[in-house]
């Protein structure tokens, strides 16, 4: 099996350690950068060298969906929260 590059979005340092220790245990995939600024991201998401994308979906600059919404983009997303009221139950 191939490994999956990924990197994750998020405002809050603590959920990206979280996101990181998580990735860290599942042996396919390697975690190639983090992000507490969406915007910082751009370059890596646009280098194609990206294959999944965990995003916070609640940020104080912009939420994950206006995010993606804003960057027209062919990685997978894996949207990421701490809000009991976006997540499923």
């Amino acid at each position: 099996m191939s490994v999956l590059r990924c990197i994750a979005i998020d405002d809050e340092p603590f959920a990206l350690e979280i996101i990181a220790d998580n990735i860290s245990q599942v042996p396919f995939l390697h975690l190639v950068g983090t992000f507490s600024n969406p915007y910082d991201a751009l370059d890596v998401l646009s280098s194609g060298q990206v294959d999944i994308l965990f995003l916070d979906i609640q940020m104080p600059m912009l939420t994950g969906v206006q995010f993606l919404r804003s960057f027209p983009q062919q990685t997978p997303v894996i949207l990421t929260t701490a809000y009991e009221q976006y997540a499923l139950e």
